[in-house]
C-alpha cells in the first residue's frame, strides 16, 4: 500500500510498504565469493552457463512475451521470491488437489516457479516457455 507524507518543505512524497516478502538482510559477498563470481563470469564452464543467463525460443510472435518474461525472471524481487521457495509448485499442486480443484486448473505462480527454475539451472541452451504460454492461455478466458 502507498502512504503519502508531507515533507518539511511542503512537498509530498509517497512510500510503498513492503509486505509481500519477509525482510532479509542484504547479501554481502566475501572476498572469495567475489573472486569466484568474477572467474565464473569471465570463464564459464563449456557445458554450463551462468545462472539466469538463458535464452527463450520464440514460439511464433512471442518475442514480446519473452522479453517481459526475461525482465521478470531477472528482477531481484521476483527471482528471490521463487528461488527462495516462497511459492513451491509441488506444494501448491498438492493443496489444489486437496481442495478438490480440477486437475487441469492452472496456477500461474506455479508456471512462474517452473520458468525461474529453468532459467537458473545453469544450462546455456535456450528453452521453450511453452508451459507458461499454455498456462496463460488456459487461465485467461479472453485469449
Amino acid at each position: 500500500s502507498k502512504r503519502a507524507r508531507v515533507n518539511g518543505d511542503g512537498t509530498t512524497s509517497t512510500s510503498v510498504t513492503k509486505h509481500c516478502l519477509p525482510r532479509r538482510s542484504d547479501w554481502v559477498p566475501t572476498h572469495g565469493q567475489v573472486q569466484a563470481l568474477k572467474e565464473m563470469a569471465t570463464h564459464p564452464e563449456p557445458e554450463t552457463g551462468i545462472a539466469g543467463l538463458r535464452g527463450l525460443h520464440n514460439l511464433g510472435n512471442t518475442c514480446f512475451l519473452n522479453c517481459v518474461l526475461q525482465g521478470l525472471v531477472n528482477n531481484p524481487g521476483v527471482r528471490d521470491y521463487f528461488l527462495g521457495d516462497y511459492h513451491n509448485r509441488y506444494r501448491c499442486k498438492a493443496k489444489r488437489e486437496q481442495a478438490g480443484q480440477a486437475p487441469d486448473n492452472v496456477c500461474m505462480g506455479c508456471e512462474m516457479d517452473r520458468l525461474v527454475d529453468e532459467c537458473f539451472q545453469g544450462s546455456k541452451a535456450a528453452f521453450s516457455p511453452h508451459s507458461f504460454l499454455f498456462g496463460m492461455w488456459k487461465s485467461s478466458q479472453h485469449l
